[in-house]
């Protein structure tokens, strides 16, 4: 095998590792749109987020 084809032959098989790993990381960053996000919790001192739920104020 010449070294130009040798050559050719190893930046083909780097240049396709690169763009299939691009692809899986941006295939597995994206959001699932059949979940619901998650709710905050409800406060439990008299369903007030103002109120701090302690006797002094």
């Amino acid at each position: 095998m010449k070294p130009n084809t040798l050559l050719f032959v190893a930046f083909l098989f780097f240049d396709f590792a690169a763009l299939a790993w691009g692809a899986w990381e941006f295939w597995s960053v994206r959001k699932d749109k059949g979940a619901p996000p998650p709710q905050p919790p409800v406060p439990t001192n008299g369903g007030s987020p103002e109120l701090s739920g302690h006797p002094e104020g």
